[in-house]
């Protein structure tokens, strides 16, 4: 299990990137990701939200809260946050998205 609160850091789609990186621990099965924003200029966009993802492929992942209130995720990546229910072991999702660019995704 993994709770990470990186509320207002300032991220943005590297620190997004780099996150993704978590799909290669083979034991983690639980994932907190607050990645919420308030700060302008600091937001993830689509190709972050592409890299986080990559988290399906996590082996054991069957939990996974991501929080990604007010960054800049427009269609495209919402669209590539839903893959995320292809996770095979995954049962539980709650996905954030409130106060991004998302109109028709």
């Amino acid at each position: 299990t993994l709770h990470l609160d990186l509320t207002c850091n300032g991220l943005k789609n590297a620190g997004a990137q780099a996150l993704a990186a978590l799909k290669e621990a083979p034991e983690l099965h639980t994932l907190h990701l607050h990645l919420e924003t308030t700060l302008w200029g600091t937001d993830i966009k689509d190709a972050g939200a592409q890299a986080l993802a990559a988290l399906k492929e996590t082996p054991k992942l069957h939990t996974l809260h991501l929080h990604l209130r007010g960054n800049d995720i427009k269609d495209a990546g919402a669209l590539d946050l839903a893959a995320l229910k292809e996770t095979p072991k995954l049962h539980t999702l709650h996905l954030d998205l409130s106060n991004n660019g998302i109109k028709d995704a």
